[in-house]
């Protein structure tokens, strides 16, 4: 397990010369679910993309066990997940697993076991095209894990799915992080979402994006989606003491259900 010390001093896009991110740190505690939570268009993404070292333009730095994660980049097993699943059509459910890992690590009996995990069993040599939308992040989700990655960075991925799927996603996620505690950093605009998941929330203000609240979840684990109550209960609690960090954000999975696209 690996802990993040994550420090941006300045992140600008030279095409307009705007600052996104401003004076920004926080850390991450070794197996620690953090969710970052903020308005659309403040720098989430941008933010996870630094630590994932998928953009090095910015002032600041990211260290992994207190070294530089630049210099021990080859050193961490680090996984990503988008909004897209990204699968590749031409391979069947198993290969775009394998793609990702070492040969020596790509055991049927191992990918076989994260198919079961994600219920996908029956659908190895199934490809993506003939997978329903919900599928395909399944199977994205199941990719995630294969390398038995100690970061695991998420960038919204149940975005669009309707609820009863986004719940499946969500409770597999869970299950399989709790196998082998990853680190991860979770973006979303989904306050419930964050609380299901996270054992730690940290809300981003507009641009120039700062932090502008932490908030330590007291819910016990295991956790599921069906626990909705515990869930509306930590939410009110945090809304009734921060009203105003909750103005502008999207609340919660259940009440923008309607405008979600529906994936079955």
């Amino acid at each position: 397990m690996i802990k993040l010390d994550v420090e941006v001093r300045n992140k600008t896009y030279s095409s307009n010369s705007q600052c996104i991110i401003k004076d920004l740190a926080f850390s991450v505690s070794a197996g620690e679910f953090v969710s970052l939570i903020g308005p659309s268009g403040v720098g989430k993404s941008t933010l996870l993309n630094i630590i994932g070292e998928l953009d090095n333009q910015f002032y600041g730095e990211v260290k992994v066990n207190n070294s530089v994660l630049a210099e021990n980049t080859n050193s961490i097993r680090r996984s990503y997940m988008f909004q897209e699943p990204r699968l590749m059509p031409w391979l069947t459910v198993k290969e775009n697993i394998k793609l990702v890992m070492k040969k020596d690590e790509a055991s049927d009996e191992f990918i076989q076991q994260l198919l079961c995990d994600v219920e996908l069993d029956d659908s190895g040599s199934a490809f993506p095209l003939g997978l329903s939308g919900g599928m395909q992040r399944r199977v994205a989700l199941a990719r995630a894990f294969s390398i038995r990655p100690q970061l695991l960075l998420m960038d919204e991925p149940f975005v669009s799915l309707d609820l009863p799927t986004g719940n499946r996603l969500r409770d597999y996620l869970m299950s399989i992080w709790q196998k082998t505690k990853p680190t991860v950093i979770f973006v979303t605009h989904d306050v419930r979402e964050a609380i299901l998941l996270s054992d730690r929330l940290i809300f981003l203000s507009n641009k120039p994006t700062k932090i502008i609240k932490e908030h330590n979840i007291k819910l016990s684990r295991p956790r599921s989606s069906a626990n909705q109550s515990d869930i509306d209960s930590e939410f009110n609690e945090l809304l009734i003491q921060h009203p105003d960090i909750l103005s502008g954000y999207v609340t919660g999975i259940q009440d923008n259900n309607e405008t979600k696209q529906k994936i079955a």
